[in-house]
């Protein structure tokens, strides 16, 4: 019996023993089972990576290729545009063969004609120019007798530096191209300041000058230059020249400015401006105290020029501003461009370097700060002033003498 238990004992220790041994090799293999586990989650979150990233991929080409498909459809409509055209140059190319076949036989016709009158005319010329050689001696004594009989009466005239150096002049000759100035003012004021009232007597006056004449530097004349010859002289011409020639350059724009103020009834003067380099002419004009500056030649009237503002297109279709000043433009030119609407006249301030929009050009209050800047348009420049009237020529040799004279006298 006792052998019994004991094998029976000994029967539940080797089945708890391998019962214990088995419980260890499952959780042996849990423990790997998991591991496993673990490793396939991180594969399967690689993997949704991947996946995700393929998707992304995905709809980039399928937006690449939607553009793509827009593209050639942007591109196609422009090969048919081309195709177009060309096929419309053909056809214009093809009816101008066409017409030139045609007039071809007429072409010829003008150019032989053209021929034979360029024949004909070089025929002329050559008769011209033996005519013109067997008379040259003729022209030239009738030119030498010319010469002969212009200088004989400028060494008994004064009349030539009346109008070459009028500052070198007495205050008699002087006075006398100042009041035929004014005179032929008289006519024109009527016209340039018809129902003006004074406060813009000087405004109007600048703008007619610059809408209605152009700059014209003084041309080559003959004068007495100790040897004779041909030089540019400083001409001052007479406001009705000025007027018939449309223009002339500072001092004529000036005298012309001055003449029309003064048969107005305006309070002016015309000051000449000089310098090593050169002078200047102008007119400074006064008002119940304020003061008015008009350099016509130099486009500026109290700190203001006017311009004209002209807009165009250029290839990139971005529109480009240009400013002319008028005294550029032949006066006919500047009317047909205003009425055509080409051009448009503003005022320009140069002080700020921009157009402004302004009424009416005030008069300046402080005739010192007018005449610095004024001055300081020029790049201050000018030494020595000369302020010119009807009975008065007074010289400054600085511009404060200048400013205190006009200041104590009106």
């Amino acid at each position: 019996m006792s052998g019994v238990l004991i094998a029976i004992s000994l029967l539940l220790f080797l089945t708890t023993a391998y019962l214990w041994a088995y419980n260890l090799q499952l959780g042996g293999e849990v423990t790997s089972l998991k591991a496993l586990a673990a490793s396939l989650n991180t594969k399967n979150q690689e993997l949704n990576d991947k996946l995700r990233s393929f998707n992304s991929l995905l709809n980039d080409c399928m937006n690449l290729n939607d553009k793509l498909l827009k593209n050639n459809t942007n591109l196609q409509k422009e090969v048919m545009l081309c195709q177009y055209q060309t096929a419309d140059l053909r056809k214009k190319l093809e009816l101008m063969r066409k017409w030139l076949k045609d007039n071809i036989t007429l072409l010829k016709e003008k150019v032989s004609n053209l021929s034979v009158e360029n024949f004909l005319l070089q025929k002329q010329l050559t008769n011209y120019k033996v005519w013109l050689a067997g008379n040259k001696s003729l022209f030239d004594a009738k030119v030498h007798e010319l010469k002969k009989a212009l200088n004989e009466y400028r060494r008994e005239s004064t009349v030539e530096k009346l109008f070459t150096e009028p500052l070198t002049v007495n205050s008699s000759l002087l006075n006398t191209i100042l009041n035929a100035s004014i005179k032929e003012g008289g006519l024109l004021a009527p016209v340039v300041l018809n129902e003006v009232p004074p406060s813009e007597a000087f405004e109007t006056t600048f703008i007619w000058v610059l809408l209605n004449m152009y700059y014209q530097p003084d041309p080559y004349i003959f004068v007495s230059d100790g040897e004779g010859g041909y030089k540019i002289n400083n001409l001052w011409k007479l406001p009705n020249e000025t007027v018939l020639n449309e223009g002339g350059d500072c001092e004529d724009l000036s005298l012309l400015t001055y003449s029309i103020l003064k048969a107005y009834g305006s309070n002016a003067w015309l000051l000449v401006a000089t310098s090593p380099q050169g002078g200047h002419a102008v007119v400074i004009g006064e008002l119940s105290g304020g003061w008015y500056l008009l350099d016509t030649a130099g486009d500026w009237i109290n700190g203001y020029g006017l311009y004209f503002r002209i807009k165009a297109v250029n290839p990139d279709n971005r529109i480009i501003e240009y400013l002319l000043q008028p005294l550029d433009l032949n006066p006919q030119d500047k009317e047909n461009m205003v009425k055509d609407g080409i051009a448009t006249p503003v005022w320009y301030d140069y002080l700020f370097g921009s157009v402004v929009n302004l009424t009416e050009i005030s008069p300046e209050g402080n005739l010192t700060n007018l005449l610095w800047r004024w001055n300081y348009y020029w790049g201050f420049r000018f030494t020595h002033y000369t302020l010119l009237d009807i009975g008065m020529r007074k010289d400054f040799s600085s511009l404060s003498e200048l400013i205190g004279y006009l200041e104590w006298n009106t």
